[in-house]
């Protein structure tokens, strides 16, 4: 009966609805250390969950790279910027032209030097976004499936 069939069906899906419900609740969470309990060894659902895992553990080591790479480069960036500064400030108290301009040319070096670090970041960062759209749209195709593989 159909009622029957319908009531097998929604049996048979309802572990990948429970793994659809707790992939969204970590995803809504933002919590990527979080992971899917997987079903039985051996099964789909079991490959499908592992798969899932794998990626999750991918996303959560990506952005611990990130978020050290970008603590780095604060770090990197803010150097400099003090030395900057100091020197500003030497030029200004300095009542020697010739210290005065010592202290420009040395913040011209560095502000020279910052520009080809943000350079080489900016380019970093636009070969990172044209990877990112290239893997999309790779990912986006269709896959090619024979019928005999879903008999």
């Amino acid at each position: 009966t159909a009622s029957g069939t319908w009531l097998l069906v929604t049996r048979a899906l309802s572990p990948v609805h429970d793994m659809v419900r707790d992939a969204n609740a970590l995803l809504a969470a933002g919590n990527f250390e979080g992971r899917l309990a997987p079903p039985l060894p051996g099964s789909e659902l079991f490959e499908l969950a592992s798969l899932v895992n794998a990626l999750l553990d991918r996303t959560e080591e990506t952005i611990g790279r990130l978020r050290r790479f970008t603590a780095h480069a604060g770090h990197e960036l803010r150097t400099p910027l003090a030395r900057v500064r100091g020197e500003v400030e030497q030029a200004l108290r300095s009542e020697s032209p010739e210290e005065a301009r010592t202290a420009l040319q040395s913040v011209l070096e560095e502000v020279d030097v910052q520009r080809r670090v943000l350079d080489a970041l900016l380019e970093l960062a636009h070969d990172q976004e044209l990877l990112a759209l290239a893997a999309g749209s790779e990912r986006r195709r269709p896959a090619k499936v024979a019928s005999t593989e879903l008999a």
